[in-house]
């Protein structure tokens, strides 16, 4: 679990928007430590809202979880080229221990 954290926090900082202080990070961090999120037994799971996926969370040691709503510019808070690089790289030494997960709130309009 405190490697968990480690890596939650170490996201946070890294991908945290560039006007946040430094107490404001901690904060954050700090507000999540001992906490635990549950995944719901019936996440549907689809791409770009149509096609519905065969999708389970594996039982992987670690989980690293994204959230992203839809509210302002997705792709500047997404930075999906750095996430790749980030996930190649833990995965190359923890091969498999940590699963990535990204979740999007899609408002329809």
């Amino acid at each position: 679990m405190k490697h968990l954290l480690l890596v939650v926090s170490l996201l946070i900082c890294l991908f945290s928007c560039q006007n946040r202080n430094k107490k404001q990070v901690e904060k954050i961090l700090n507000d999540w430590i001992g906490k635990e999120i549950v995944f719901p037994e019936n996440l549907n799971f689809s791409i770009q809202g149509m096609d519905e996926i065969d999708f389970s969370i594996s039982d992987s040691e670690y989980k690293v979880m994204v959230y992203v709503d839809s509210m302002g510019c997705t792709s500047c808070k997404l930075h999906l080229s750095e996430w790749e690089r980030y996930i190649n790289y833990v995965d190359s030494i923890y091969s498999n221990m940590i699963q990535f997960l990204f979740f999007f709130l899609i408002k329809e309009t």
